[in-house]
């Protein structure tokens, strides 16, 4: 009787730490997702936020990874730019066709400037070829967001604005 028991007793005792562990396993995951969904949440308003900031500052983000041929856009560039964003796709050689004759080398030399360290921030002012076929006048800025384990640069993070109706005011004041 007391073996038959025992053996009853350690069955009990294996059942309940088993259910126990289930049941702390259970809550553990509900809790994480509960998290992760909260901040997916706080995420995706972060996001929503800083995209209406972008489109009322008139501003468009690009992402430049070194060694890359294509840069990422936000759906502004392309408007301002005057493309659809849907089909829209910047590269680096594409860039460089876009902008006016004359702000070509500029425009080179103060990125390059900035990518080799020669310069605390990158910016620049420059006319780029609108899809209307006209240029208009832009700023943009960026800021080296990774860099590699020699400290070189391997991902800049920029806005470009267009800044054309303001220097045309600009001109029309001064004259």
């Amino acid at each position: 009787q007391e073996p038959a028991r025992l053996t009853q007793l350690q069955t009990y005792k294996g059942l309940f730490f088993v259910l126990s562990t289930a049941l702390l396993l259970f809550l553990a995951m509900w809790l994480a997702l509960r998290r992760q969904a909260a901040l997916q949440r706080t995420l995706s308003d972060r996001e929503t936020a800083f995209q209406l900031a972008m489109r009322a500052s008139g501003m468009g983000v690009w992402d430049y990874r070194v060694g890359r041929e294509e840069v990422d856009t936000s759906a502004q560039v392309a408007a301002l730019l005057g493309y659809p964003p849907e089909t829209f796709r910047e590269s680096v050689a594409a860039w460089q066709e876009r902008l006016h004759p004359q702000d070509r080398d500029m425009a080179r030399r103060q990125f390059r400037a900035y990518m080799e360290g020669r310069t605390p921030r990158y910016e620049a002012e420059f006319r780029m070829r609108h899809r209307d076929g006209g240029y208009r006048w832009f700023r943009s800025t960026g800021q080296v967001a990774e860099r590699d384990g020699e400290g070189k640069p391997t991902r800049v993070l920029g806005a470009a604005h267009d800044i054309d109706e303001q220097l045309q005011t600009l001109q029309r004041l001064a004259a």
